[in-house]
């Protein structure tokens, strides 16, 4: 089948296509988030995010690039947005415990 045929099948909802695109690019999927973020525990949860996004986001794929393209773009991006809360709940984590003025004997 034709990669535009694909994206169509993906876009009206066809839940075997989606079955589909999943067992092709899971693999792939979790390469990148590994490579990317080295984050073993949180892998399942990222990628499981990467495939929710691509289901609710399919229908802006534009088609100017080639899918895994427009996945592997998908994917960092999820990276980045994890990691960015992860610093951000960190830094709240830390404020939390000891702030200045407080009394820590």
């Amino acid at each position: 089948m034709e990669e535009k045929e694909f994206v169509e099948r993906l876009k009206k909802g066809d839940e075997d296509a989606y079955r589909e695109f999943m067992a092709l690019y899971k693999n792939a999927v979790y390469r990148i988030i590994h490579s990317f973020s080295g984050m073993a525990p949180e892998i399942d949860d990222i990628a499981q995010d990467v495939f929710i996004a691509v289901f609710r986001k399919i229908h802006k794929f534009r088609g100017n690039s080639s899918l895994s393209t427009w996945l592997y773009r998908v994917t960092i991006n999820r990276c980045k947005d994890y990691l960015r809360k992860r610093r951000t709940d960190t830094v709240e984590l830390s404020d939390s415990i000891i702030s200045p003025g407080a009394d820590v004997s």
